[in-house]
């Protein structure tokens, strides 16, 4: 394949297959999963459909597989089928990665939104590039405070409460207000008090002293 900007209207898997082979560095694709539409009789296989991307993808190449799953009677976990379907026709699962979709479809009585699709990086051996979406952040001191990834136990550095990041505790990048520069995370509730006393230090010792005259046995 030498030309670009091109649609071709086929069926993938032949068409693939017709490629010589090691011709393409990125594929990134959502394929039909879960018969949730009708394609008037067309199955979908994955096995073969996987094959003829590896064929066509050169070494160090990385194919986005974004899948979701039927969530109705139980999860279908067809995300979790195809990552070992790829892997046994080749493919290395360098990393899986979640896609938040807009078009959340519903709410549930019983359990979280299905509200997100799994992207299953797959890779013809080592990726040759990797560049990640990077958000800088910097403290007063230069440094730059690392955010605890959702589902670690963390705990708040000011008043101590413990929690599952993401899940049952929200973190907030603390600032300085007169510089911007960051400081460290804490829980969002010790964020909107340190705003309230506006970072005033005289306003805190304050609020000690108060609580210890009206109530210096807590």
């Amino acid at each position: 394949m030498t030309s670009t900007g091109r649609l071709i209207t086929a069926d993938a898997i032949t068409e693939l297959n017709s490629w010589k082979t090691s011709c393409v560095d990125l594929t990134v694709t959502s394929p039909p999963y879960d018969n949730l539409r009708n394609y008037n009789g067309y199955e979908f296989d994955a096995e073969s459909m996987l094959s003829a991307i590896l064929h066509v993808t050169k070494p160090g190449g990385v194919c986005v597989w974004v899948v979701g799953e039927k969530i109705n009677g139980g999860r279908s976990l067809t995300s979790f089928d195809h990552a070992f379907v790829g892997r046994d026709a080749g493919w290395t699962v360098h990393d899986v990665m979640i896609h938040q979709k807009r078009n959340t479809p519903f709410m549930r009585s019983n359990a979280y939104t299905n509200c997100y699709e799994l992207m299953v990086v797959f890779s013809n051996g080592k990726p040759k590039t990797f560049n990640p979406i990077t958000e800088p952040t910097k403290r007063a001191d230069g440094s730059t405070p690392v955010e605890p990834p959702i589902g670690l136990f963390w705990r708040c550095p000011i008043c101590e409460k413990e929690g599952i990041v993401g899940v049952t505790v929200k973190l907030v990048l603390d600032h300085r207000h007169l510089t911007g520069d960051a400081r460290d995370y804490i829980c969002d509730s010790c964020n909107t008090g340190l705003g309230r006393f506006r970072n005033r230090r005289d306003f805190l010792k304050n609020a000690v002293a108060y609580l210890d005259k009206w109530e210096p046995n807590d």
